[in-house]
Formats: structure tokens, sequence, C-alpha cells
């Protein structure tokens, strides 16, 4: 055999070992919609305690704009950070993941997403038209790791069953699966996370309201301030009566009290219903006020884009004393005072319309006559608060007078005696006569003087001691 042939030969052994190789290689088996059925669908969650946040993000129905939600423990990202009472509404939302089980696998085919609502919802996917948009959650567990991002879809009403059924897609994967997940529990709305009680006052507390008509008119140097009337009303929760304390009117400024004349009277309808409507007032939303701003809704300077997102939510600085640089933020459609019996003092401003919202709760059927009634519409609108202590409400304390000196006190501003006198002066007492003695059986052990069984005279130093803390609480 030449060399060339020999060469060749040794090509072709090494092809057949090669081609031998490959044909006695194991295949990878390949996983089945069958394998997948009855596994966990995130295996890395086990603890809902353990979960820092979520982010979420959907669709509004309405205006088919991406809404995105953040929330950790304690704040709100999203929401200009502020303080979220979400803790529980966060392990209560994740609970429901933990140990979620494939159903089934309904496709594996990507065209098919929009028929069962897995779509990612993305700005360049989400069109004016579009449907199919899912919602998507993102977990995040410790330093912001995301523990699994899962697309839910729609509801699975055909398989029937007692648990509701859910299509759902866990990112990046194409995969749509069947789940039991009851209910969803990951809202974008602010106010599901938050405490929504705005005052959490009690009606029967309210012991003083205060209402100020006014409005804010722009001229060349600012704003200006225009009263109309201010009407101060005082309330008896014993009697569920309202009184008229004072009701001004104001011309060109100036006011004028207005006396009710005997044929007339408060409308007790009206003032109940707005007692009612101050316990009732709830978070919608919440916009970060301009920096500088005090929580007595003062400020010392204010830049021309805090003077601006004032003005867009229907706020305006006012100079009120010419003398000192203090700016007061005045609101474009007056405000409420509100004093409560413990000292508590509510400052309601009220500035502009914030939208359009709806009621949580459908009118009666009975009472609308119209089945399955759509939710009443209702007004959203800007408030500032401040909530001060004023201490003019509470009574001072009733403090009974100091106890006299005994007339033989102990003390005096003489030199103390020598041990000599003093046990001269004791001999002296041991001899005396039969009704000194019977006088100093009225001493008690410690040697204070009794007057007896229902008051005991003090001594200077205990005297001295209730002077001092009697002066404690007046001072404050």
């Amino acid at each position: 055999m030449n060399e060339m042939t020999r060469t060749l030969s040794y090509v072709g052994v090494a092809v057949l070992l090669a081609l031998g190789a490959i044909w006695v290689t194991p295949k990878p088996a390949e996983t089945t919609e069958g394998d997948l059925v009855g596994t966990v669908l995130l295996p890395d969650l086990k603890d809902a305690t353990s979960v820092e946040g979520l982010e979420v993000v959907s669709v509004d129905g309405t205006t088919k704009q991406i809404e995105k939600f953040k929330v950790l423990k304690g704040r709100l990202p999203s929401h200009e950070d502020y303080p979220a009472d979400a803790e529980k509404q966060l392990v209560n939302a994740v609970s429901g993941l933990i140990n979620l089980k494939v159903q089934d696998v309904v496709t594996k085919n990507s065209a098919q997403h929009a028929e069962y609502g897995v779509i990612e919802p993305k700005e360049d996917k989400v069109t004016p038209g579009a449907v199919g948009v899912g919602k998507l959650v993102n977990i995040l567990g410790k330093s912001g790791r995301s523990v699994g991002k899962l697309v839910i879809g729609n509801e699975d009403k055909l398989t029937g069953g007692g648990a509701s059924l859910r299509f759902v897609r866990l990112l990046p994967s194409d995969n749509v699966y069947r789940v039991a997940l009851a209910g969803d529990n990951f809202t974008t709305k602010f106010e599901n996370w938050i405490d929504t009680d705005l005052l959490k006052l009690e009606t029967p507390d309210i012991a003083e309201v205060t209402l100020d008509d006014y409005s804010m008119a722009r001229e060349a140097g600012g704003w200006t301030y225009d009263p109309r009337s201010k009407i101060i009303l005082d309330f008896d929760d014993k009697t569920a009566k309202w009184d008229l304390k004072e009701l001004l009117r104001y011309t060109n400024g100036n006011p004028e009290k207005v006396e009710v004349g005997p044929d007339q009277e408060l409308n007790t309808l009206t003032l109940n219903d707005l007692k009612t409507a101050l316990d009732e007032l709830k978070i919608v939303d919440v916009r970060r006020k301009p920096k500088g701003i005090s929580g007595t809704l003062t400020a010392k300077t204010m830049d021309f884009s805090g003077v601006s997102s004032l003005a867009e939510h229907g706020f305006y600085p006012l100079k009120t004393d010419a003398v000192s640089d203090e700016i007061e933020i005045m609101s474009s459609n007056g405000q409420i005072s509100v004093q409560m019996k413990d000292g508590v003092q509510y400052l309601l401003r009220f500035g502009g319309v914030a939208g359009l919202g709806k009621e949580d709760e459908k009118p009666d059927a009975a009472k609308t006559g119209e089945e399955g009634a759509t939710p009443a519409t209702k007004l959203n609108r800007y408030i500032m608060v401040s909530a001060q202590f004023n201490k003019d409400v509470i009574p001072p304390p009733q403090l009974q007078p100091v106890p006299e000196l005994p007339d033989n006190d102990s003390t005096s501003s003489e030199a103390p005696p020598s041990d000599a006198a003093a046990k001269s002066a004791d001999g002296k007492a041991a001899e005396g006569k039969a009704g000194d003695a019977k006088s100093n059986d009225t001493k008690s052990k410690s040697g204070e003087e009794s007057v007896g069984s229902d008051a005991k005279k003090l001594t200077a130093d205990e005297r001295e001691e209730l002077v001092l803390r009697r002066k404690k609480v007046l001072a404050e």
C-alpha cells in the first residue's frame, strides 16, 4: 500500500469511528407536557415573609395605558415613597403563589398568547386595539433579586371545579399553564396598599368646626386672598346638637357679623352630613409636596418649580406678613378647621379636582331599580392637611391648696442645736407633765405630727416638694 492509500485508510477509519460515536451517544430526554404537570411553578418561592416586594405592571381598562406599581416592605417607591401599611397585604398576595402547581400545559405556541391573555405588558406591545395583555408580577426577594416573573392571564371558566383556574406564563418561557389561583391579589391600586382613612377621627369627638369660604385671585405681583364668609360652629355630642358660635360675611375684605333671626335655624341635616363626610374622607392617591413646605403649610422660600407644582394642584403661596418672609400655602376652594375634644386640630385646604373615581360598592339594585347597576362616580380632589395640638381646649388641672405648716414646725432659720443642747432638751421633755406626755403620744414613729385621722400636717421638706410639683404642673 503506497503512502496516499495508507493516509486515506486512516481518514476512513477516523470517519467510521466518529460516526460510531455519534450513533452510540444517548440522546437527551425531552421535557414533555406530562413531565411538567404537578411540578411547582415557582420552586425558589418558599416563604412569603421572606419576600421584600412586588412589581406589578398592567394595562388600565379605560385609558389602555401601562400602569406600573412597586411595593416594598414599609413604603411604595412607585408613589413618592409613601409609607405603606403593606406588609400584611404583601404576605397575603404572595402566599397564593407558594407551591403553585401546574395543572396542565395548555400550549407552547406564542401565537396563542393573546387567546389566553398572557401577553407581557410592554409599551411596544400594547397598542390602542391590543387584546390579550396580561398582568406582570415580578416577585422580589433579598437585595431586590427576582424570584420569578409571572404573567397572569384570563380565568379558565370552561374547566369548572371548586378552585379558580387561571392561565399563566412563567417568563421567559412561551409555555402557557393552567393553575389553581384563587382571585387576583396583585392590584395596582394605591389605596389597596395603605390605610386610606385620612383623619382617623370619631364624629362624636368633634367639638368645633370652622368653615372658611374664600378664593385666590391672580395679580401681577402674585396671588391675593379674597374672603367671602366664615362660620364657626360648636357641636355637643351629648345632645347631638349644633350651635352657631359666629357668622361673618366679608365685603371688600371687611368682616361684618351676621345675626341669625328668630325665624332662622341651622340646617342640622347638612351639618351632620358634613360631619360624616369628614369621617369618611379617603386617600386614593398621593403627590409629594414641594420642598420647603412645613407641617403647618407654611414656607420661607419657594422656587419657580415649587410654585408651578402648587398651582397645578390648586394651591397658591401667599405672603401674609410684610415684615417676615413667611409664606402660607392657601387653596383655591377654601378650607375647613376641625377641633377635636382631645385638643387635636385638623386644617384641611381644598385644591383642584384630581379626576373622577368610582365608588367601591355598587348601588343597591332594589333602590335603583336596575339589575347590576354600575358604580356611582365620585369627585376626587387634592387636599393639603395639617394637624396640631391646641392646648387651650384642654382645661387646666384643678390643684388642691397646699397644706400649711404646723405652728411648732421644727424648721426655722436658726442654726440647729448642738448635741448637748439636744440631749438636755430630751431630758426635760422626759420629765414633763402628763399632758405633755399625752401630746407626745400623738407623734408617729417617723417623728411627724398628726392632726387627726383625716389629714396630716406636712414637714417643711414635704411641703416644699409639693409646691415644686405644683409649679411644674402649672408650667406644663
